[in-house]
């Protein structure tokens, strides 16, 4: 994530590379390296995960890619955008109504081929005081019990939202990342990220 005070701009990215081990961790960083770069020119998102796409697409091996998703609030303005590019839902629990709706992400997956600026269309998301929002890796969606049940979309939804009802911060987090791991009886298959963020005002 990326604080700016001065425009009272926050842009929050999350992405995953396909396959594991230590040349998706490589690959990984170097896409947040790049992301920051471009970011601090001052690129749209659109032009920004264009370029971005453009050098993965250049620089790494065919089997190669990567889902990618942006965020970016303009606290002037009170207005939050989406850029996507082929990653997991956007999972937000609405305060008025104690309710989970999943936003596609959009987009098309980095590194594949040579993409414009129509790949990665902008998109607008309600953000109202109170609502929370969840970023997450496919590693929970994904995630197995042991009798080879997976959890899916629906039921991932149904389990943040009870912990929205009562937690906040790195303790909804923690709750929720705890609660994929007895689902798996601990046999994680995949690595998990979950990114948290409320409007509080």
């Amino acid at each position: 994530w990326v604080w700016e005070p001065s425009s009272r701009r926050l842009t929050v990215a999350v992405g995953d590379v396909a396959g594991k081990g230590l040349a998706a961790g490589l690959v990984m960083v170097m896409v947040r390296s790049l992301w920051r770069h471009l970011l601090e020119q001052g690129r749209a998102l659109p032009a920004l995960m264009r370029e971005l796409n453009r050098r993965l697409y250049q620089d790494t091996e065919p089997n190669i890619f990567v889902s990618f998703l942006v965020l970016q609030w303009d606290g002037a303005v009170g207005r939050l955008v989406s850029c996507g590019a082929g990653h997991e839902n956007i999972m937000i629990y609405r305060a008025v109504g104690s309710r989970m709706e999943a936003v596609p992400s959009g987009g098309t997956v980095l590194g594949i081929r040579d993409l414009d600026d129509s790949a990665f269309p902008l998109q607008p998301i309600s953000w109202e005081t109170g609502d929370q929002i969840f970023l997450a890796s496919d590693g929970l969606r994904e995630a197995m019990s042991p009798s080879g049940e997976q959890l899916e979309s629906d039921r991932l939804l149904e389990l943040l939202a009870r912990h929205c009802r009562r937690l906040r911060g790195d303790s909804l987090v923690r709750a929720a990342l705890e609660e994929v791991n007895r689902f798996e009886a601990g046999r994680a298959a995949d690595d998990k990220t979950l990114v948290w963020l409320e409007r509080s005002a």
